[in-house]
């Protein structure tokens, strides 16, 4: 504070300084083997994070970087994190077990199973895009449909879908793409 820093910045600057202590935390074994866990955005609709040990991927949902606060958002990540730090430590660990709640008091976050998210508010303000080839004029749609008709006539069926997220109050966001049904 006495940099004049807000709160946000404060805590990002925590953050980042624990990320970066991360490399005397994190000791990889005596091998040639890459260990460093790498990250990955994801369309998870049911998690808004995960870690998978054998791909060493920490992946993140699209939903929780769109619709998420920053807090929440490190809070996965932190955790997402700790779930890596387990598994490299302790391989045969429980998901969830007491080297999972040392590791996250080491990152500084709650050791939670779940969390109290609106992540069903979240999913219900995403749209599928359709842009028209001949004015490029954006249609946005609640469900995926085979064909729209534009504004200027044309008919368009594509082949992919853009999956839009439209937080209250900000721009829309681009979270992926979606191949269509035919």
């Amino acid at each position: 504070r006495r940099l004049g820093l807000s709160d946000d910045e404060a805590r990002d600057i925590e953050t980042a300084a624990r990320l970066h202590d991360l490399g005397e935390i994190y000791e990889p074994p005596d091998s040639d083997e890459d260990h460093d866990p790498e990250a990955e955005l994801s369309r998870m609709r049911r998690t808004l994070g995960s870690y998978s040990p054998h791909r060493r991927r920490i992946s993140l949902g699209a939903h929780l970087l769109a619709f998420g606060t920053a807090d929440q958002q490190r809070s996965i990540l932190l955790h997402e994190l700790a779930h890596a730090m387990v598994h490299h430590r302790y391989p045969k660990a429980t998901a969830h077990g007491r080297e999972f709640s040392a590791a996250c008091r080491q990152l500084g976050v709650e050791p939670f199973r779940t969390v109290d998210l609106p992540v069903r508010e979240w999913l219900s303000n995403e749209r599928y895009g359709y842009r028209c080839g001949r004015c490029g004029v954006l249609s946005l749609r609640k469900r995926r449909v085979r064909s729209v008709r534009c504004g200027c006539g044309e008919k368009v069926s594509p082949e992919r879908a853009g999956l839009i997220a439209l937080p209250p109050g900000s721009e829309p966001r681009l979270l992926g793409t979606v191949a269509l049904r035919r």
